[in-house]
């Protein structure tokens, strides 16, 4: 791992509270093109959720410099990896589990 994105969303966007937490669906639709558009350039990530607590979140802003309408919605460590690697056993769920006609 060489370096380390800090996906945020900005809550300024969204105006209702019927919106109150569409800056995680935002970000995390565009965390997954980012996720695709690193793994089609050859390198590595490792998504690392962020659930964190007030105090921890007011941390990270205050290291990073954020505005305090930014919300932190993942990290990723990201980095050229080697050519042999151990990756996790992670099996498909049949079609028939996770599809049904309505």
């Amino acid at each position: 791992i060489s370096q380390l994105l800090i996906v945020t969303s900005d809550r300024n966007y969204f105006y209702t509270v019927g919106e109150r937490n569409q800056f995680y669906i935002d970000g995390g639709i565009f965390l997954m093109n980012l996720l695709y558009a690193l793994h089609y350039y050859k390198i590595g990530a490792c998504p690392a959720h962020w659930g964190m607590n007030a105090e921890t979140d007011k941390r990270i802003m205050k290291l990073i410099k954020m505005n305090e309408s930014e919300k932190v919605i993942c990290l990723v460590p990201i980095g050229i990896p080697s050519n042999n690697f151990k990756v996790t056993l992670s099996l498909r769920r049949s079609k028939e589990e996770i599809l049904r006609k309505v």
